[in-house]
Parts: C-alpha cells; structure tokens; sequence
C-alpha cells in the first residue's frame, strides 16, 4: 500500500504539522488503531478519487488495436519542417502548408495533394509570404492553415525583427495570407493587429473561421512601445505574457482592436480557439496560479493548469476562465505545449493537454457537454513515472469520432529530465475516442512514423484520418483508412 502511494507522491500527506499528547499505553494503542484504520480509509478514497471536482487520474488499461495498413510519403524535404494540415471538405483533398529553411532563411510554402484518393502526389510549393524570409519559426509552434466553404484558404505565421529589448527571439508579429484560387496565388501578408492598438509583440498563435465567415485568432501577447525614431521597448513588467484576441469580419483585411482575456499567463505554451456555431467561440491557454500562501503569480514555482474560456457573442466577450482539470502543475518554468480543441456535431467540445503534475505526468483527454462550464474525468492517453512535455492533436470525423495524435519519447532522447522543445525525438501514434465505446481510447499500434519525429497535426476526410508529423529532415504524412482499420486485431 505504501509502495503504491509513494507511486502517486501522496508526500504531502507526511509534511503536516502534528502535537504529541501523553496517554496511558492502553489508550495510546487504541488510538495508534483508530488512526491506522482512519489513515487506511482516506489513503483509498484519495487513490479512487484525487479531486475534490470528481476528477479522477488513476491510470486505467488502454485496449489498442494492430493497425493493418497504412501508407505514409513525403511531401516535402531538404530542410522542410514545422508543418500544418486541412482537409477540404468538398474536394477531400488535403492542404499542406510548412516552413523551409535555407541558408539561415525561412520561407512559408503550400502545396495540396493531386486527386483525392491515393494521397501519393503533392503539387508543386508555392511560396506563401510575398516577402522573403519574412518568416520566423523557433521550433515550438507551426503556422496554421484553414480552408472555408467557399474554398478560400487562409494561412497564419510568425514574423520576427532583431530588436535588443526582445533578445531571445526578437519582436513577433502575426501575418496572415490567402488564397481565391486553390493555392495557386496568395494575396501579400496582412498583420493581425489594429491601427489603433498599442504595440505588441504576438506569438504562440491559432487561428479558426467561424460559419459565417469570421477569423479568430488567439495568441500570447506582451506590451510594447516603438519610439519615434523606431527603437522597439519591452513593457510588459505590469501584466506579463497575455492572452490576445482578435476578430476580423472581412476575410482578413482588417482586424478589430486587439481584446486581452488574461495576463501572467504561461509564457511559451500556444494558445488555442476554437470557432462553434451561433456566436460561439472558445479560448484555451495555459494559466498560471500562485502557491499558496503566496499570492503573487510571477513568484516562481507557480501552478500552471489549462483553462479555457468561452464566448457566446462572437468574441466581443468571454466568460472567466475554467479549469478543464485541477492538475496543480507546479513549474518554475514554461513546457512550451498548449492545449487543441475540437467540436462535434452536438456542440461538445474535446481538449488534450499536457501536465507534468508530480503525481501524474502525461498527455490527458476529457470533453465538456455545457459549453465548457465544466470538463469530464481525464482520460489517460500517454502516462508514466515521468512524461516530458509533449505534443498532441485532435480531430473529429462524421461519426463524431475523435481521433487523436500524440509523440511518445519513451525511451528516445527526450526521455531525459533534462528536457528542451528542440531536441524532442518521438513516435507518432494515434487513437480513436468513440462516444459508443463509453470514451475509451484505442490505440492504434505500430507508430505511423517511419523515422523519429516530431510535432503531430492530424485532419479528417472521407474514410480517410491523415497525420502530418515532421521528420529528420522533411515533412512527412501518414493515411490511415478507418473502413479498413474498424477489422485490425484486437489486443
């Protein structure tokens, strides 16, 4: 029992304060009974339950099934990397769109599979950012690509300017383009940003388009100040990393002014939205929570859980900010992983985050049925003894089947204590969560991935689950055909 508890790190239990009264023998061995027995049943209820919100962490057996066949290419290589991926619905072809670098210069490339069957060929890239090398990528968050009914494809990076007040990584800035015609042409780049905003540096971005059109993107944010003669000042010493907000209504002309949903946030783990019907609209990012008893949420260690936020307006507001699990992450620093989110056709939402809690590390599942009001238990999806922080991806069929996409660094270089986002090596694997099957997760074995690698993104089409993942040195995708893998064997 004591072995199984020091497993889950109950230590807190052992660091309480206590008072030693002087009883008669008899009377000290009753009571030494009573508080074994006490201890024996509060030891249970904390290992069934863990959570005063009826959330529960205990890892459970994970049924898996032998993936039969799959078939995975590449589509780009020779310094390709950091890639995104959308299925068009009324085509089911699949757009790629992914950074090359070369010669110390990124650019930002498309390209979209010829025909909409085999998968097999990919069109020639077309250069995305009108202007060269106006495209910054640090190894953590890939550009973003969407496609809407009408067939406009929409795509979001990061930008960068050397600037000594913003020395790691210079100040960001988010560009959109898109295209009319399939990705033959794209438009010149746009800022996401308001001309009567005060300055920012963005980055760790999203973006999704609402039925009717609207653009919402979400990202971390910090304030800013551009001097006359052009020097660019940090000012973010009053509010910290934020989470940013913009709405354009006109196909991303223009941007309404930029809305900040939080401030002291985690300051290198993405920002998610996602876009619902009817004026719905959700928010996710990674929180941070001081320990107690201080209350300071910039004094280190703090607690840093996944929340999101919900607006019914569109985006003109949002409602406080929800935990989706009480994980009590307690970090001195930023893990670099955000938390993705997808909606079926009922309205329910489904998030997968990361937590390095002490007591249960890993890659977490759960949905929300009241518009993110509250969340389901936690479904394990990758667990251990230690987990580093990694990646996952979500999307959802016409079944309403959610699949999802992870890395798995065990016993790869990642596995290492030692972490950092840029030496992350991983299988790729993929499950399935079906509503019929009481939300279990089936994972899918083997792995897609053919060589290490790294960063996910995972898209649905017609019998089709496509899986984009990031090799040594190229961007490679998988085809899974769900008719075919509903036979594979059952472990």
């Amino acid at each position: 029992m004591f072995e199984i508890l020091n497993v889950y790190s109950f230590r807190t239990l052992y660091n309480k304060p206590y008072i030693i009264i002087k009883f008669t023998k008899n009377v000290k061995l009753f009571i030494s009974l009573v508080m074994l027995l006490s201890l024996s049943v509060l030891m249970s209820f904390l290992f069934l339950s863990f959570s005063a919100t009826d959330q529960s962490f205990v890892i459970q057996a994970q049924p898996t099934r032998n993936l039969s066949n799959f078939t995975s290419i590449e589509v780009a290589g020779n310094g390709s990397h950091s890639a995104d991926l959308i299925v068009d619905p009324k085509t089911n072809q699949i757009y790629v769109t992914y950074v090359k670098t070369q010669n110390d210069t990124s650019n930002l490339y498309f390209t979209k599979s010829v025909g909409n069957e085999t998968f097999d060929t990919f069109t020639d890239p077309v250069r995305v950012n009108d202007k060269i090398g106006e495209v910054y990528w640090d190894g953590r968050v890939p550009p973003e690509i969407e496609v809407t009914d009408n067939g406009t494809i929409y795509t979001l990076w990061v930008t960068s300017k050397e600037t000594p007040e913003f020395p790691y990584h210079g100040f960001r800035t988010l560009k959109m383009a898109k295209s009319f015609d399939g990705g033959e042409t794209f438009t010149p780049a746009v800022t996401v940003a308001n001309k009567n905003d005060i300055p920012h540096a963005n980055a760790f971005d999203s973006f999704e388009i609402g039925d009717d059109g609207r653009i919402y993107v979400g990202y971390l944010s910090w304030d800013a100040k551009i001097l006359n003669n052009g020097t660019i000042l940090s000012t973010d010493e009053k509010d910290g990393a934020q989470t940013g907000f913009s709405v354009s209504v006109d196909g991303a002309n223009s941007f309404k002014p930029i809305k900040i949903l939080d401030t002291h946030v985690c300051p290198c783990c993405h920002v998610n939205v996602l876009a619902g019907s009817d004026g719905d609209v959700y928010t996710s990012w990674r929180a941070i929570f001081p320990v107690a008893p201080n209350t300071d949420p910039e004094a280190m260690p703090v607690v840093r859980d996944i929340v999101v936020s919900h607006s019914s307006d569109n985006g003109l507001t949002f409602g406080p900010p929800v935990k989706v699990a009480n994980d009590s992450f307690v970090f001195g620093g930023c893990v670099h992983v955000g938390a993705p989110m997808v909606m079926d056709s009922k309205g329910n939402i489904h998030i997968a985050w990361y937590t390095g809690a002490e007591d249960h590390p890993g890659i977490y599942y759960a949905f929300s049925t009241d518009k993110a009001k509250s969340f389901s238990k936690p479904i394990p999806v990758l667990t251990g003894e230690w987990i580093p922080p990694l990646r996952s991806d979500l999307a959802v069929d016409d079944k309403d089947d959610i699949w999802i996409t992870w890395e798995d660094s065990s016993g790869l270089t990642a596995l290492d204590e030692k972490w950092m986002f840029e030496n992350t090596t991983a299988n790729i694997f993929v499950g399935k969560i079906a509503e019929n099957n009481n939300n279990t997760l089936t994972k899918y074995l083997p792995p897609v991935n053919t060589e290490n690698a790294k960063l996910p993104k995972i898209a649905t089409g017609n019998n089709m689950i496509a899986v984009l993942w990031n090799g040594e040195d190229s961007v490679d995708l998988s085809i899974l055909r769900p008719n075919e893998m509903s036979s594979g064997t059952k472990n």
